[in-house]
């Protein structure tokens, strides 16, 4: 009995975490995009306008943006849902299960999932080791040489001392 549940709950959560993840997967570049463009566009407006007058404009640009996805999302509100005919699985065993997860519990089984997990991440590191280690030595030459020819800028920079 218990082992239904079980199973119905964690393909509720596989669901629900393979569709967290798709999203993350497409918003993450989109915020690092937007953050290489809001940069572009604070050193464009510095360049024209001077420091004070540039970064006002992106503070009053950040306000107009916040305010624009507050009145959306205000307008959008909390919409009601149309009553199905029959419960859906996530409500099935959110009403079974409320009672079985207490804290302890909880603790449990968070504490039984490091053990089962571990393999699996072992496994995805195993993979990617190569990728790690052609970055870590990728990282060194380049910080490495510009340490390097810093130091040998600021010696031939430097002038000669004079003669006695």
């Amino acid at each position: 009995m218990f082992q239904a549940i079980v199973q119905r709950a964690q393909s509720a959560v596989d669901s629900t975490l393979a569709k967290l993840m798709t999203r993350a997967a497409v918003a993450v570049p989109l915020v690092v995009a937007a953050g290489f463009g809001t940069a572009a566009l604070t050193v464009t407006l510095t360049q024209a306008y001077g420091p004070a007058l540039s970064y006002t404009m992106m503070a009053a640009l950040f306000v107009a943006l916040g305010g624009l996805t507050a009145a959306v999302v205000s307008a959008n509100g909390p919409t009601q849902a149309e009553p199905e005919e029959a419960p859906s699985v996530a409500e099935d065993v959110a009403e079974v299960a409320a009672p079985l997860l207490d804290r302890e519990t909880l603790v449990a089984l968070l504490t039984t999932a490091g053990p089962v997990a571990l393999p699996g991440l072992l496994r995805l590191a195993a993979r990617n080791l190569p990728l790690l280690v052609m970055a870590v030595i990728v990282a060194i030459f380049f910080f490495g040489r510009s340490v390097t020819s810093g130091e040998g800028e600021t010696a031939e920079a430097a002038p000669a001392p004079p003669p006695p």
